[in-house]
């Protein structure tokens, strides 16, 4: 006998099928957790509330995208989870699936209409998240998508910068090759280049220099070094690493 079956007889017996956990979990959130798809399915045949959150904000969709579960994902849009809903940090399913590399759920989820770029209180989007985590193949995958790659977060931060800020190339150049604009700044005046020389990572700065030449075109006509003010100026520091390019 599964669990399935138990449960079945639990509820025939009148069992609360909405009955919660000292923290506020139901059975259906707890099978979402677990990757029990025949028990959710059991208890969604029973009419368990598919978007019933935890005390914490939680509800089942989300955790079947904290966790990866695809199919789970799967049958809880089928029973009519709603998509867009929002949890802890008003992160939707999709924000988190995004930050946690799952990227079969982060296509479903897509493909049923999530917001792309919806951001969580921070300002952060599904684009940013994956970005900063370096998954590759859902920054794509979000970009070809119609994610917007110069979407700015409340401190101005973009995914772009996040890239740099966290050594991620591969999310970088896909940003990039993509339309990301390199001269937006985050609320402290840095630039994509600007985080990426002072976070330490030369194969970044290089990187941006080889896909945005034009960023250099007046180089050669700029001021001298001990004349510009702000350190992170990109002539400065292409003229400290001695990566300037002529256009």
């Amino acid at each position: 006998m599964g669990r399935a079956d138990i449960v079945k007889i639990l509820l025939d017996h009148g069992a609360n099928i909405e009955a919660r956990t000292p923290k506020g979990s139901t059975s259906l959130k707890l099978a979402c957790e677990l990757g029990e798809v025949d028990l959710a399915v059991s208890l969604l045949e029973r009419k368990a509330n598919v978007n019933l959150p935890d005390k914490d904000g939680w509800d089942p969709l989300m955790c079947a995208a904290l966790k990866g579960h695809r199919e789970i994902a799967r049958v809880l849009l089928k029973y009519g989870a709603d998509v867009n809903a929002k949890g802890p940090q008003q992160a939707t399913s999709l924000r988190i699936a995004s930050e946690y590399g799952h990227g079969g759920v982060v296509r479903l989820l897509l493909d049923a209409d999530a917001l792309i770029d919806e951001p969580c209180s921070d300002g952060k989007t599904p684009l940013y998240a994956a970005a900063k985590m370096g998954h590759n193949d859902i920054v794509q995958l979000l970009i070809c998508r119609g994610a917007d790659p110069n979407r700015q977060t409340c401190t101005g931060s973009t995914a772009l910068i996040a890239a740099a800020m966290y050594n991620r190339l591969e999310p970088l150049r896909i940003l990039i090759d993509h339309g990301a604009d390199v001269d937006l700044e985050n609320s402290c005046g840095w630039t994509v280049l600007s985080m990426a020389y002072f976070s330490g990572y030369p194969q970044l700065v290089q990187l941006i220099l080889e896909r945005r030449p034009a960023m250099m075109r007046d180089i050669g006509d700029a001021a001298s070094e001990d004349q510009i003010e702000d350190k992170t100026d990109p002539i400065l520091i292409c003229r400290r690493h001695d990566l300037i390019i002529s256009s």
